[in-house]
């Protein structure tokens, strides 16, 4: 059952805060060279231009695939639902299983060193 919870736990409170997070920031609309605006989403080139410092020396290398993974989004005439099965479905569910697998090896594993360190005393 704790591991029930737990995995819930780990699934929905990164939703939560990201729901949380969306719903009560009002970003600026105007282009703002100070703070990313919804500008930035609208226009890549805009943010690259007046917010990226520290990725500038990495973009030849970052370019093709954020704008390769766009460009095929955008082939398959439905932009928006690939958008959202792709990043807001599948690759969060492919982390949390991950995610989980990992923590379930990871108490398997201190679980057979306590054991081995039991039997060893013994």
């Amino acid at each position: 059952m704790k591991r029930k919870i737990r995995n819930l736990l780990i699934l929905l409170l990164p939703i939560a805060f990201m729901i949380l997070v969306n719903e009560t920031a009002n970003p600026p609309t105007k282009p703002n060279t100070q703070k990313c605006s919804w500008e930035c989403h609208r226009n890549t080139n805009h943010c690259k231009v007046h917010h990226v410092k520290f990725l500038k020396p990495y973009f030849e290398k970052t370019d093709p695939l954020y704008f390769g993974l766009i460009n095929s989004f955008q082939k398959t005439g439905k932009y928006q639902l690939v958008n959202v099965v792709v990043l807001l479905f599948i690759i969060p569910l492919l982390i949390y299983y991950l995610l989980i697998r990992v923590i379930d090896m990871e108490i398997k594993i201190r679980n057979r060193i306590v054991e081995s360190n039991s039997t060893s005393h013994e």
